[in-house]
């Protein structure tokens, strides 16, 4: 006989119990913090009385001076209200993509020296799919990349 084929039933039958003393009220809350397991005789029917029942606290709900003192609010420095101010404001800014010219120039440039947007991507070292981005104007450049695309095309490339 396997040990899993001997476990298995005796698991089962501890959870029959367990469910039995919970219907029958055996088990009981003093409080929120307190449980209290109640059990008068075992599978066998011996008594247990020589077992330890007593209440264990699995949380406490009442808090300690030592606890309430360390949550004494503390001073807001000058950059937490003014990060606080940021985080308030409303304003949407909407993100400066290439202008129509510059994205014509582009193009332009890619067709001069045959390349595709994948090729250009390569040869400047962005990312695959960046200038399909930039292109569609599905986003915006960063200044590192419109100041490589400044220099490999040696026009000033502008946002709007």
């Amino acid at each position: 006989m396997r040990l899993q084929d001997s476990v298995e039933p005796m698991i089962l039958n501890i959870l029959k119990n367990i469910q039995a003393n919970l219907k029958h009220k055996q088990c009981s809350t003093n409080s929120p913090s307190h449980f209290l397991l109640k059990m008068s005789v075992s599978e066998s029917g011996q008594k247990m009385e020589h077992q330890d029942w007593s209440q264990v606290v699995l949380r406490s709900t009442t808090r300690t001076a030592a606890a309430a003192a360390a949550t004494v609010p503390t001073k807001r420095t000058a950059s937490a209200i003014a990060a606080a101010k940021i985080d308030k404001t409303d304003d949407i800014v909407k993100p400066k993509y290439f202008s129509r010219e510059s994205v014509l120039a582009i193009q332009e440039y890619r067709r001069d020296q045959n390349l595709t947007q994948r090729g250009l991507d390569g040869r400047i070292g962005f990312p695959a799919g960046t200038m399909n981005h930039l292109e569609g104007r599905t986003a915006a450049p960063t200044s590192t990349q419109l100041q490589t695309l400044n220099n490999m095309l040696k026009k000033a490339l502008t946002r709007e």
